[in-house]
């Protein structure tokens, strides 16, 4: 269909649907009763107009029935879909706050205590190779104050050379939390900052355990970052699409393939309420 400009315009389309009962046999049997069954059916069937959803139809009734079933199909998945995602940001939310409101109601400098304790802690605990300056740490502070869950930008304030106390085990840093911590510093999209406080949470913990699918998963969304300039709004309308991707088919992991066992005794003590 052309305007009277001579532009061209799209003819809109609707679905036509004719539905028949034809009888079950072999397979060219069924194809020629098909056959049959659906010209009687556009001979003698009424045909109908009808919106079903957001989409035009025209069909016999039992067509129509079909569309209808369609529709409420897909609506449903839609439900589904946005419930499973609100469900997987919740997760990965409460990961990545966890035990962090009780310890920021402490001083900044006693926070920055807590938080040498948590890297330095992992450090003997999961990596084994913790240093004599490690165990000072893990030995100062407050009482029974401890920090569990991760905290990449606080963490990430420790590597800075301006501190009176500088750490230099980058490579502890970038167990827990994938990226170097100068890289970090640099990230102000809270989607991702979200993202890896999750998967230090589970890499750091005495009772949860991630798949190998979780850190697979993990780690495409760190190269898929890299790889797009560490963009950001990747979540928003007209965001990158290999970004959204990526961070969702890890979240999703979050949800699916890390399993807790809260009957485990955590060997690191719970800090005081």
């Amino acid at each position: 269909m052309k305007s009277n400009s001579g532009v061209a315009k799209e003819t809109p389309v609707c679905d036509t649907i004719l539905a028949v009962e034809s009888n079950v046999g072999d397979e060219k049997a069924m194809k020629d009763d098909a056959k049959i069954s659906l010209r009687n059916a556009l001979d003698t069937d009424d045909l109908y107009v009808e919106t079903v959803g957001r989409d035009l139809c025209i069909g016999n009734l039992q067509g129509l029935e079909y569309a209808r079933y369609r529709s409420e199909r897909n609506h449903f998945e839609e439900r589904l879909a946005a419930l499973e995602e609100r469900e997987i940001l919740k997760d990965v939310k409460i990961a990545s706050l966890e035990d962090r409101v009780t310890n920021l109601t402490v001083s900044l400098d006693s926070y920055h205590v807590l938080r040498n304790r948590f890297l330095s802690t992992f450090k003997r605990d999961k990596l084994g190779n913790a240093t004599e300056a490690d165990f000072r740490l893990i030995s100062e502070g407050e009482g029974n104050n401890w920090a569990h869950g991760g905290d990449a930008i606080a963490d990430a304030l420790l590597y800075q050379k301006q501190r009176s106390y500088c750490r230099r085990d980058v490579s502890t840093y970038k167990r827990l939390y994938g990226l170097d911590p100068a890289r970090v510093l640099e990230i102000s999209y809270k989607p991702t900052i979200d993202a890896v406080n999750a998967h230090a949470a589970v890499v750091a913990s005495n009772h949860k355990t991630g798949s190998t699918r979780f850190y697979e998963k993990f780690a495409e969304f760190l190269k898929t970052l890299e790889e797009k300039d560490y963009e950001e709004k990747y979540l928003e309308d007209m965001g990158n699409l290999e970004l959204d991707l990526a961070y969702w088919a890890f979240l999703k992991c979050f949800h699916d393939e890390v399993s807790d066992n809260n009957d485990a005794e955590d060997r690191l003590p719970r800090a005081s309420r």
